[in-house]
Order: structure tokens, then C-alpha cells, then sequence
């Protein structure tokens, strides 16, 4: 297992600002990438604009996993992600989340941008996993791994323009999704969260479908 901070392991508080840097996934079973913070973002503090990436397979039992934090563990106050790019890795497991886990106060995501790799398993959260209060998600990129042959892990797309939950007042972004294509490329995309409540309220997606054995749009 390999753990990587951009720039810390702790926080980034008050008015920090996160450099920008290319983390690289490098361990063959499990990797855990934090683009500036592996804590938190506090205060006005404010992540980098930086690139990540997963690790490719070689064809191995089980395939390599990389989840992926553009900026931090945890986003709150009035802190705001950088602008991170994300690739994922070729015939592998890809988790990705934007900015962070978890968005709260009245923090903000970064506009990022995020592709899929072919043949693998790509699950991405174009800002966090939950967002509560009042935070503000980014207008992101998020693009699906094309699947044109079977390979040992099934092609799977699963596309978040901004979370998996959404509550308080939180919005989404404004965001554009894109189903990945090919045979074996199964595809499901949501422009906003899976589930949403209180007085959250979603952004002006767009989302764009390809041919697959399944094309799920919400």
C-alpha cells in the first residue's frame, strides 16, 4: 500500500495555498493519492492545481487500486479546491473524488477535470462523496474509459458530476459528462448525486451518452 500527499499529510488553514505537483500511483495492489492536504482544507485556505494518476495493470489477479482526492480528506469553512486534473489507470480500479470526501461550510470545488481509462473500473466524484451545508460545488469534466474488448475487470463507468450525497443547502455544479464507449462499456452517469435532500439543489448538466450494453442517464 502507498500513501502520497501533495503537500502534507496534516492541514492546509488560514490563507495556505497548495502547490501544484503530479502525484503517481505506485504501488501494484493499493494506492491513496491526496492532491495538498490529507486532512483537511480549513479557513481560506485554498488546494493546487494539481495532476493525478492511477496506476495501470499488467493483467493481474486482483487488478490495482487508486483512490484519489484532488485536495484533502475533508473541505469546510470557506476553503476552495484547485483546479486538479485525473487520469485514471489502464485495466485497473480508478476511485476518484474532485476535491474531497467530504464538503462542508461554505467550501467550493475547483473545476476539474477527469478521465477514465480503458478496460478498467473508473468510479468518479466530480467534488466529494457528501456535501452538506452550504458547499458550493465546481463545474467539472468528468469522461468515461473506453471498453472496446473484455478484459479481467469489467469496464464499468460510474460518473458523478458532483457527489454521492447532497444535503443542507449544498448545489452542484455546472458539469459535463461523457459515457465512455465500446462493446463491453457499461455506463452509468448522474449530473449532480445519487441521492439528494433539505434544500440542496442541483447544477446545469450535461450529460452525453454512447453505445454499450448499459447507458443509465439521471
Amino acid at each position: 500500500m502507498a500513501t502520497l500527499f501533495g503537500d502534507t499529510s496534516g492541514s492546509l488553514a488560514d490563507h495556505q495555498h497548495g502547490s501544484t505537483q503530479i502525484l503517481r500511483a505506485e504501488d501494484p495492489s493499493f494506492n491513496e493519492l491526496y492532491g495538498d492536504a490529507g486532512q483537511d482544507l480549513l479557513d481560506r485556505a485554498r488546494g493546487g492545481d494539481d495532476i493525478l494518476i492511477g496506476l495501470a495493470g499488467t493483467g493481474q489477479t486482483p487488478a490495482p487500486e487508486t483512490v484519489a482526492y484532488g485536495d484533502a480528506r475533508h473541505m469546510s469553512d470557506q476553503s476552495h479546491g484547485g483546479n486538479d486534473l485525473f487520469f485514471g489507470g489502464q485495466d485497473a480500479n480508478n476511485f476518484f473524488v474532485g476535491d474531497a470526501d467530504t464538503m462542508a461550510g461554505r467550501s467550493a470545488g475547483g473545476r476539474d477535470l477527469m478521465f477514465g481509462a480503458s478496460g478498467a473500473s473508473n468510479e468518479y466524484y466530480g467534488d466529494a462523496y457528501t456535501m452538506g451545508e452550504d458547499a458550493r460545488g465546481g463545474s467539472d469534466f468528468l469522461v468515461g474509459g473506453s471498453h472496446p474488448t473484455q478484459t479481467e475487470v469489467f469496464g464499468f463507468n460510474i460518473l458523478f458530476g458532483d457527489c454521492n450525497d447532497m444535503s443542507g443547502r449544498a448545489r452542484g455544479g455546472d458539469d459535463i459528462l461523457v459515457a465512455g464507449t465500446g462493446a463491453f462499456s457499461a455506463n452509468s452517469l448522474f449530473g449532480d448525486a445519487n441521492g439528494m435532500s433539505g434544500d440542496s439543489r442541483g447544477g446545469n448538466d450535461t450529460l452525453v451518452g454512447a453505445a454499450g450494453p448499459t447507458r443509465t442517464l439521471f
